[in-house]
């Protein structure tokens, strides 16, 4: 006597679900986007994205806006060797593919200068303030010394190595006149 396969009243049994999923995922191997996905998945294991698998335009043209994402993964790869990049767009024979590589690695390179004047203001930020610190400490011993006070001005014009080693003498001057023994 054969078995049926339960089912509840509008659901397909488990069977046929995963049938189907294993449907879609032999229809997505098939599709041109399935196979740059895949072939971008193995390439980035074997570290060959800039590999003709992946720039494989038979495949791309059927999958611009897939390629367009593989773009953007291949772009935010610190590894990546960004003239052999530039040399992989360079060779590219359809325009239409080529122009929408151009436009992400300019997009990339863009984002990448503002992100670098973003870190170098942030780090331009917190030189300033050490900065501000070494001014303010020297500033205060000048005054305990009872020496006359440099304007903010003038030490803000000194690099931070001579306003260390100002800071530096100052102090050695407080040891010597205010030591307690």
């Amino acid at each position: 006597m054969a078995t049926s396969r339960p089912t509840t009243a509008g659901q397909p049994c488990r069977f046929l679900q995963q049938s189907k999923i294993i449907i879609q995922i032999s229809k997505f191997m098939a599709h041109p986007a399935g196979i740059l996905v895949l072939r971008t998945l193995k390439a980035e294991q074997i570290e060959k994205l800039l590999g003709s698998e992946v720039w494989d335009e038979s495949v791309i043209k059927n999958a611009l806006s897939t390629f367009e994402m593989v773009l953007r993964y291949i772009l935010s790869q610190t590894e990546i060797d960004k003239t052999a990049f530039a040399s992989k767009v360079a060779a590219i024979q359809s325009l239409e593919i080529k122009d929408l590589a151009m436009t992400l690695a300019q997009q990339f390179h863009q984002e990448g200068r503002q992100e670098g004047r973003q870190e170098g203001r942030q780090e331009g930020r917190q030189e300033g303030r050490q900065e501000g610190r070494w001014i303010g400490k020297i500033q205060a011993l000048e005054e305990i010394l009872n020496l006359p006070v440099s304007s903010y001005e003038a030490l803000d014009a000194s690099p931070l190595a001579e306003l260390e080693a100002i800071h530096r003498r100052l102090h050695a001057d407080y040891e010597v006149r205010f030591k307690r023994s």
